[in-house]
């Protein structure tokens, strides 16, 4: 289990580093599926923990996950305004990760 969530936690980072390039890049032909491959493997990470992880492990992954907010925010931050489509999927993550850190709660 616990290796597992080492390898759920370390494809999450991966993930927000895909992210990251491609928000910083202006890839913008892979960023729509780059938001959602980011907030399902959270959400897998989310899940796993949720069934078996410790009561020590859930603090841990809220904390982690929370890092990730900001992160996420600031590469929200980049697009302009509420009307932009890069933007509401930027806000997507966050609020999915809201939910997740929720759940872990």
């Amino acid at each position: 289990k616990g290796k597992k969530i080492s390898y759920y936690s370390e494809l999450v980072t991966r993930r927000l580093a895909e992210l990251k390039y491609v928000v910083e890049n202006k890839d913008m032909a892979n960023f729509e599926n780059t938001t959602t491959r980011y907030f399902v493997t959270a959400g897998q990470l989310t899940d796993f923990l949720a069934k078996n992880g410790t009561v020590d492990q859930k603090p841990e992954a809220v904390k982690f996950l929370s890092s990730h907010t900001l992160v996420l925010e600031g590469l929200r931050d980049t697009f302009e305004g509420q009307e932009k489509a890069e933007w509401r999927f930027m806000q997507d993550d966050i609020n999915y990760l809201i939910i997740y850190i929720n759940q872990l709660k």
